[in-house]
């Protein structure tokens, strides 16, 4: 990523993130998610992302679903045409907790970590700062660099307190940029949540208040 043309950074509901015990009633609560994330001129971002829960029925923890493919339409001299992109991931941490890797849900390529002890269960309240480095391929467009990045999807079956997000470059990143958001239900493409970010010359970031279940960001 060159930086000298970003059109457009996209923060996406396209695909399912976080995915807890399926249960009408959860037994969980989300107080506090932090998201925050560095993106350098190699195409890999570094991401920490930190989440206080508490725990009204007993759990042994949580799954964390991390997207490994997406896709976007370009107009081309032959029409509209599909482009599929597939994201690795690597350097995969959980601090303090014990946790297992797996792929899962082949439709939508994701990785998941499932993060808990099987022979006990959580504390009622539990801090989870889970770490690792997305490698975005070439964005095979050429006249401007895109970026298409999900900070939160839409599999969240619980509220989430107090949602936040800071991203930063580690270059400035052009006067030009153009910064669209969607958040709301699943493939929404309208700010529905109603967030505000905040640009500086190498950062964007944004809150979210009182996160309904099933919304995305």
């Amino acid at each position: 990523m060159k930086y000298k043309r970003i059109y457009l950074l996209i923060l996406l509901l396209i695909v399912p993130v976080l995915a807890f015990a399926a249960s009408k009633d959860t037994g969980y609560l989300i107080k506090n998610w932090k998201y925050e994330a560095t993106a350098h001129e190699d195409n890999t971002w570094e991401v920490t992302e930190t989440m206080v829960v508490t725990f009204t029925q007993q759990r042994h923890g949580i799954f964390r679903y991390i997207p490994r493919r997406f896709s976007r339409q370009i107009e081309t001299a032959d029409g509209q045409q599909k482009l599929q992109y597939r994201t690795l991931l690597r350097d995969v941490t959980v601090d303090q907790h014990k946790y297992d890797l797996s792929d899962a849900d082949d439709d939508q390529d994701n990785l998941v970590i499932k993060i808990g002890d099987k022979n006990k269960f959580a504390n009622t309240l539990e801090t989870y700062t889970i770490s690792y480095t997305l490698c975005y391929p070439d964005d095979r467009i050429t006249g401007a660099d895109f970026i298409t990045h999900t900070v939160l999807g839409t599999e969240c079956n619980t509220d989430i307190q107090d949602f936040s997000f800071d991203i930063r470059f580690d270059k400035p990143l052009p006067a030009g940029l153009n910064l669209k958001i969607y958040s709301g239900s699943w493939g929404n493409r309208n700010n529905d949540l109603e967030i505000m970010a905040s640009t500086t010359s190498d950062h964007i970031s944004g809150t979210l208040s009182e996160g309904p279940a099933f919304k995305g960001l």
